[in-house]
């Protein structure tokens, strides 16, 4: 499980940080509050891609190159404002097929 937030504004007591085992991954900028990114940070692997928000580019770079072959997006209006064919043209170079078939199906 990942989580995408510019603000970092996360309750680390929350149910979704509760398995120490399988802590998520929480993508964030360099902008964050740093006391909110400390308390997160002790219950979730937190990467720092971007400075004003998360490079989405840069995540499913990172995603791909740590074997996530699955990506499934939900969130507000300003998450994916990376255009659609390049959103599918970077998760295709990472091999994964339902972003191939998207690709080849909108040309």
């Amino acid at each position: 499980l990942a989580i995408v937030t510019r603000r970092m504004d996360l309750d680390p007591g929350a149910e979704i940080f509760s398995d120490p085992a399988q802590p998520p991954l929480v993508f964030t900028g360099s902008t964050c509050d740093p006391e909110r990114r400390a308390a997160v940070e002790q219950v979730a692997e937190v990467v720092e891609l971007g400075g004003d928000g998360v490079d989405l580019v840069a995540m499913l770079d990172w995603l791909g190159r740590n074997g996530a072959s699955v990506v499934l997006t939900e969130g507000g209006p300003n998450l994916l404002e990376m255009p659609e064919p390049e959103l599918y043209a970077r998760a295709c170079r990472h091999g994964w097929s339902f972003a191939c078939e998207k690709r080849s199906a909108s040309r």
